[in-house]
């Protein structure tokens, strides 16, 4: 990590992408020091709580800083901000999936999995992955995952993925916002937040452009 972290503004949400030293490292060991440096603590001084559906989040003095992590292989991306408790991220290494269709076909709405199948078949990979991470954004903000059911957040395509026809307590799509950030070659990633109070800059550190403004 770098020696020196940027200031971390209330209107924004810095993405990480990282190596991890193994696909084995677990979330807490490689993420702590980044949040301790966030807060100016030791990561010691850090207490990791969990939601009622397994979601991690800072305990105490320190909850104000809202992170999510995902990783693939020995690739993570982190994303943290501040008072934002429904952060979300995912990101996914492309490889071969020779079964997508069936998995779409089990887990998506039917209109995403026609819409798949109808995508030429160089393209439907990227289509698939870019849908997931979308998908899997929303649902690691909201804190439930996998469980609540990735038919139950629902997407078009518009260049990409864009929020329609969201389910229950997600309900209504509009309150939610998405980037896509290109965070290297085979890689696909989405960030995901719903935040009532301000608008949020989606930055990569040491970039003055942010990619995309909600």
């Amino acid at each position: 990590m770098p020696s020196r972290l940027p200031r971390l503004s209330p209107d924004e949400i810095h993405l990480w992408p990282m190596r991890l030293a193994s696909s084995n490292e677990t979330a807490g060991h490689a993420v702590l020091p980044w949040l301790a440096a966030y807060l100016d603590v030791l990561p010691g001084d850090l207490h990791l709580g969990r939601g009622p559906f397994g979601k991690p989040a800072l305990e105490g003095a320190h909850a104000r800083l809202s992170f999510s992590w995902s990783h693939t292989g020995d690739v993570a991306l982190l994303g943290v901000a501040w008072e934002l408790p429904e952060l979300g991220v995912d990101i996914e290494r492309d490889r071969p999936r020779p079964r997508l269709l069936d998995i779409a076909g089990r887990y998506f709405a039917p209109d995403e999995t026609a819409w798949l199948a109808a995508q030429p078949q160089e393209d439907r990979q990227a289509a698939f992955l870019r849908l997931w991470t979308a998908k899997e954004a929303v649902l690691k903000a909201h804190g439930q995952g996998l469980s609540y059911g990735l038919h139950r957040v629902g997407f078009t395509w518009n260049n990409g993925p864009a929020a329609n026809g969201f389910e229950g307590e997600l309900a209504p799509a509009s309150r939610w916002s998405l980037v896509e950030p290109e965070i290297g070659p085979g890689l696909h990633a989405h960030v995901a937040w719903s935040d009532a109070q301000r608008p949020r800059r989606v930055l990569l550190p040491g970039s003055e452009e942010p990619f995309a403004r909600a």
